[in-house]
């Protein structure tokens, strides 16, 4: 057993060394990559339903707080013809003679 011989069992040795840390982190880094994909496909179809979701709920509160306001607004518009009514029926102090200047 010359030198050549121990020179070519070394080379394949790190050859095997080097494949087998390479191909190791390679399998771990392909799983994830898989495991990504599928985590990926889930979430979207969660997504698009919580979508749907939140959309319906949207809408249910506009019209909703639409219903509301315009409650608020007719109610605001009676108390303004309320009060504009009462006051038209007041004297006013500027129109009073007894209120002299």
């Amino acid at each position: 057993m010359d030198l050549a011989f121990w020179r070519n069992v070394s080379i394949v040795w790190l050859i095997l060394f080097a494949l087998v840390f390479t191909l190791v982190p390679g399998v771990i880094f392909y799983f994830c990559v898989r495991g990504m994909n599928v985590v990926l496909r889930k979430t979207e179809m969660g997504l698009k339903v919580a979508q749907k979701y939140s959309g319906l709920t949207r809408q249910v509160v506009v019209t909703n707080s639409d219903v509301v306001a315009d409650r608020v607004v007719k109610a605001r518009m009676q108390a303004t013809k309320v009060t504009t009514f009462v006051t038209g029926l007041r004297p006013h102090k500027q129109d009073d003679p007894t209120m002299g200047a």
